[in-house]
């Protein structure tokens, strides 16, 4: 059983509420060609070695890969209104993509 938050590592109280967040990353591709590469077969060859050298876990999860976390209220009301932490970035001067 989950115990704290991952987040910010409090303690879940029993009987108090506590959220499932669900982060799910999918492929997606443009299908569009570099018509500017010079070297496409060399390209293809260097793709199939990485293929080949991985296994089919680190293949899978390049398409598909879901991750679930138990976090506190804090965490979930922090994340639904800054899920990509763009006030922290406006703060350092980064910039925002």
């Amino acid at each position: 059983m989950i115990d704290r938050c991952p987040r910010c590592g409090m303690s879940f109280e029993k009987g108090k509420g506590r959220y499932v967040m669900s982060i799910t990353f999918i492929a997606d591709v443009d299908f569009v060609l570099d018509e500017t590469a010079s070297d496409t077969e060399g390209d293809t060859s260097n793709l199939m070695d990485e293929i080949e050298r991985s296994s089919e876990e680190e293949l899978n999860d390049q398409v598909y890969k879901k991750n679930v976390y138990i976090i506190c209220r804090k965490c979930k009301e922090e994340l639904c209104a800054d899920p990509f932490n763009n006030s922290n970035a406006q703060r350092r001067g980064d910039p925002i993509q």
